[in-house]
């Protein structure tokens, strides 16, 4: 494959690199799963980053079952 130009770099870089590992998937899970809803403070906040986890899960193609949404 012949690059010309520093968009196809970018992108060849961008698709050797950017795939996150599975380990990298389950810990980002971990993470997620392991959030707790403080008793004491406004559950938003924690909700916001659950669902940030969620969406980097989704970016990464990983499949998250219905039910598990359904407790999140």
């Amino acid at each position: 494959m012949e690059i010309n130009n520093i968009s196809e770099i970018w992108k060849a870089l961008k698709e050797k690199l950017s795939t996150p590992s599975t380990v990298f998937k389950y810990l980002e899970f971990k993470v997620m799963y392991n959030t707790a809803i403080s008793k004491n403070q406004h559950p938003q906040a924690t909700f916001v980053k659950i669902h940030r986890h969620l969406d980097l899960l989704w970016d990464y193609i990983c499949e998250v079952s219905s039910t598990l949404q359904l407790y999140l």
